[in-house]
């Protein structure tokens, strides 16, 4: 009985340890200099090519060189124009003449995401954030609630299975001390 209680000890220290990774979620904003930058909730980010969607012309592109992703996985956030250190190989250099009236921008991170995001220039501004399959959010509500929030895994009802079992081995252990009370009192009487 022990031992299942140590088991369901383990499981639950194992999922929220789980849990204490940043979450692999990417975006792109502004900073207050209005230049356009590529975060991740971690330091995941390894490549950042940056397109005109109208023309598809890459405005800028750099990557994590080959040799450095296993000492450093990568970078965030990565600002367009400048490579976040010499661990880094820019592509394409930056040219925003013509500025891009929609961009999309194509994200690798050193756990294996690959994310497109298209956003119209007009709609970009400084603490704004737009990341796949989701509407605009300030960024500090990103980070808060998605970055910073408890991980749950990639399925959630993974906590709900988890909780189930712990019901089901808390009833387990309840009907077993009942039975050995009834034991006691059948043995004791005259």
């Amino acid at each position: 009985m022990r031992a299942l209680g140590s088991l369901a000890v383990g499981l639950a220290s194992a999922m929220w340890l789980a849990g204490c990774s940043p979450a692999d979620v990417t975006w792109i904003s502004l900073t207050h200099d209005g230049v356009l930058k590529v975060d991740n909730c971690g330091t995941f980010i390894t490549r950042v090519e940056a397109r005109d969607a109208a023309t598809y012309r890459i405005v800028w592109a750099a990557h994590v060189r080959d040799d450095a992703v296993d000492e450093h996985g990568g970078d965030a956030p990565v600002q367009m124009g400048r490579v976040p250190g010499d661990h880094w190989v820019e592509d394409t250099p930056l040219v925003l003449d013509p500025r891009p009236a929609e961009w999309v921008l194509t994200i690798d991170t050193a756990l294996g995401a690959h994310d497109t995001i298209r956003v119209a220039d007009d709609d970009l501004a400084p603490g704004r954030a737009y990341r796949p399959g989701h509407g605009p959010e300030t960024e500090n509500h990103l980070v808060d609630h998605t970055c910073n929030a408890p991980y749950l895994g990639p399925q959630p009802y993974t906590l709900v299975l988890f909780g189930l079992a712990c019901v089901a081995v808390g009833w387990w252990q309840g009907r077993r001390l009942l039975r050995r009370a009834a034991a006691r009192e059948a043995g004791a009487a005259p």
